[in-house]
Parts: structure tokens; C-alpha cells; sequence
């Protein structure tokens, strides 16, 4: 018996299939997938601006809770900072709320909490989707000065070594640590 003859005799018996209708299959199968896959990457593409949202936000909040830290809860000062941070991942900034809670009169130690919200509209729109995602991130640090916003907060000191552009300020009752002078105090004790 030839091939032939046996795939003929498994078509009869039905086991075997004929060339068009699998071709036929093949295009059913496709279009029952192509649907599902396309909303899959639909929703990936609406959803990708608030995915990223939420690491932008984030290092916003910790950028103005630092800056609320070493400014004593200065508002102007960390709405600042938190705009450079969203401005730098495109974001509207006419979206963003920006608050700044102090406990116990932002007095060296206590804790500085900063808020930060983004309204975040989504590439494509989508009809079971809002027009906007709110994306929120808080951040705390204990304050490292004295006092409140608008209160003096030291005086620049000059290290030994002109070549370090770094800031560093005198704070009453604060040790003294100056990157590339010749008097460094040991921190590790």
C-alpha cells in the first residue's frame, strides 16, 4: 500500500482532514486570538504613563521630604523641589498638590512628611477607563533643623578645600562634617 492510499482511507473514515478546511481553521484561530492580544497591548499602551507615574511621584515626595527636612518644612522650597522632579518626567504641573505636615513645629528631630499628588491622563482612552489616574506618594524624614519656614538656618561655611562645591552649614549645636577639608570629624565612632 502506497501513502496515498492510506491517507485516503483515513479521510474516508474521517480521521484525516482536506487542505482547504484546515486553511480555513488556521484563519478562525487567528481571528479568535487577534482580538484578545489587542486589548491586551491597548491596555498596556493606556496604562504605561501611570505605571511610570508612580516612580516619578515617588522620588518626588522623597526629593521634597528631604527638602522639607534641611529647610525646616519651607513650602516654597519643597514645591520647588518637587517641581523640578515631575517637570523632569513631563508631567503637568497644574495637576499636582504638593502638601507639607511638620510635627511638633518642624523642631529638629520631629518628623516632616510630604504629600504628593499627579492627576495622570492615560495615552489611549479606553471605554471602561476614567479620564484621569490619581498617583499619590508620602514620604517622611526627621527635620535636621530647628524652627519653622521663613527661620534663618545657619550660615554657609567654607571648607579648606576650595574644589568641593558641596554646601555645608553651620547649625548651632550640630557637629561639623566638611568633605575634603583637612579637619574632617569622623562620623563612625
Amino acid at each position: 500500500m502506497h501513502m496515498s492510499q492510506i491517507l485516503q482511507r483515513l479521510r474516508v473514515m474521517g480521521l484525516g482532514r482536506s487542505q482547504r478546511k484546515v486553511h480555513g481553521q488556521a484563519l478562525v484561530e487567528f481571528s479568535l486570538i487577534l482580538a484578545p492580544l489587542m486589548m491586551i497591548v491597548l491596555a498596556v499602551l493606556a496604562f504605561w504613563p501611570v505605571f511610570t507615574a508612580r516612580d516619578a511621584v515617588a522620588f518626588a515626595a522623597a526629593s521634597g521630604a528631604h527638602e522639607a527636612a534641611i529647610s525646616g518644612g519651607d513650602t516654597d522650597r519643597v514645591e520647588d523641589s518637587v517641581d523640578a522632579m515631575l517637570s523632569t518626567a513631563a508631567f503637568d504641573l497644574d495637576t499636582r498638590q504638593v502638601s507639607v505636615q511638620c510635627s511638633g513645629g518642624c523642631a529638629r528631630y520631629q518628623p516632616v512628611t510630604v504629600r504628593v499628588s499627579v492627576q495622570i491622563k492615560p495615552w489611549i482612552q479606553l471605554p471602561f477607563m476614567p479620564q484621569y489616574f490619581t498617583v499619590s506618594s508620602q514620604y517622611s524624614r526627621a527635620s535636621e533643623v530647628d524652627g519653622g519656614p521663613g527661620r534663618s538656618i545657619g550660615t554657609p561655611l567654607q571648607a579648606d578645600n576650595p574644589s568641593t562645591d558641596i554646601p555645608v552649614w553651620d547649625v548651632p549645636g550640630s557637629s561639623t562634617h566638611i568633605p575634603g577639608s583637612a579637619n574632617q570629624e569622623s562620623i563612625d565612632q
